[in-house]
């Protein structure tokens, strides 16, 4: 199977299922810096890729990287690239940071950015490359998760957290997508539930 081959089937196999785990890997003393941000299975816990964040060309590059903005990759179960997500700094590196996300060939898919400036994992706004139109809101207390809405406020999907380890207080996302989510529309879901991650849980 040629790459893109493999990475249709991957995509086929990660951005239709109905629901996918996004989950913080369990405390190690061997966890870096370059193990996974979060591990995506299937619920019945077949592994389907894992979330990383990319490395900067060199030592000498690291300061200017975190400036720029950090970027971080999705890769399937056979290290197939198919999701990256690029944290774009506020002005000034200070305010609303954004998003912006391409798929394993570094077409644009999409974008996502916070609604609020301080409470920035209220409400994210989500657009696909084609111009859809989506938000992750948080429910109302006890503030469990987040429901997916398009622009005419119907739910389309919802997103909800869980405690896997309570000594770190470890985070699994159970995304579920109804049938008026389409593949391309689940994808970007599934890239600002990493954004959301990556704002409520900073990485070093």
């Amino acid at each position: 199977m040629t790459h893109s081959g493999a990475e249709h089937g991957a995509i086929a196999e990660l951005f239709t299922a109905p629901s996918v785990f996004l989950s913080q890997p369990k405390w190690s003393a061997f966890l870096t810096r370059r193990s996974p941000v979060l591990l995506v299975s299937a619920p019945d816990g077949t592994a389907l890729g894992a979330v990383r964040e990319e490395a900067p060309p060199g030592p000498l590059f690291e300061q200017l990287w975190a400036k720029t903005g950090r970027r971080f990759l999705m890769r399937d179960a056979s290290d197939i690239p198919l999701l990256h997500v690029e944290v774009v700094p506020g002005r000034y590196g200070f305010g609303r940071r954004s998003f912006r996300f391409t798929d394993g060939g570094g077409r644009s898919v999409g974008e996502a950015k916070p609604k609020h400036a301080i409470w920035q994992s209220k409400e994210l706004a989500v657009r696909t490359a084609e111009g859809t139109s989506l938000r992750l809101v948080l429910e109302d207390p006890p503030w469990s998760g987040w429901v997916v809405k398009d622009e005419a406020d119907a739910v389309l999907g919802t997103v909800t957290t869980s405690t896997v380890e309570s000594l770190t207080g470890a985070q699994r996302y159970t995304v579920e997508s109804g049938a008026g989510l389409p593949p391309s529309g689940r994808r970007v879901v599934i890239a600002a539930v990493i954004c959301l991650h990556l704002i409520r849980w900073p990485p070093r």
